[in-house]
């Protein structure tokens, strides 16, 4: 939109599939990053006869054209991203869960510019957990969401270094 609400150009991003955006950032050269979840694309899984929501990136320019897409994850487990921090180096951070329909564990990736998986730490801590929100830090990142183990659904809070530990 312009700055006075004019349409100046839509765009969709997925497949056939369900595909969610939940968060984006800017690259400062006109370019942005979406990071969310899709089952359009992946690996069909023959056992549960069908495709497990994968990681999604896109990137994509002013224009509204796609750059390049890429997936993480597997056909064990649902993956979904809901926050993403881009740091100087160009690195993403990125923070959601990763499970079945009836658990979650908290996942972190960290990845190069343009999504290619650096490290991937998943933190199981009770029955469910999601992170939702992250922030950088000179050393590493904070990220927050819940957990829901025997005293119901908490604030889940973490930090980790650059490494992911």
């Amino acid at each position: 939109l312009t700055l006075d609400g004019s349409l100046v150009w839509s765009s969709a991003f997925g497949g056939v599939g369900t595909d969610i955006g939940k968060a984006v950032v800017g690259t400062g050269d006109g370019r942005f990053l979406l990071a969310g979840y899709t089952d359009s694309y992946g690996t069909y899984d023959h056992s549960t006869q069908r495709i497990t929501y994968h990681a999604y990136l896109v990137a994509f320019d002013l224009d509204g054209d796609t750059l390049w897409t890429r997936t993480l994850g597997d056909t064990l487990f649902d993956t979904h991203l809901y926050a993403m921090q881009r740091m100087a180096s160009g690195d993403l951070y990125l923070a959601g869960e990763r499970g079945t329909s009836a658990l979650s564990d908290a996942v972190l990736y960290r990845t190069s510019p343009t999504g290619a998986p650096a490290w991937q730490r998943v933190l199981d801590l009770g029955k469910e957990e999601r992170l939702t929100n992250l922030c950088i830090l000179s050393n590493g990142i904070l990220a927050t969401g819940w957990s829901f183990g025997e005293f119901s659904r908490q604030v889940l809070f973490i930090r980790r270094d650059t490494n992911g530990n």
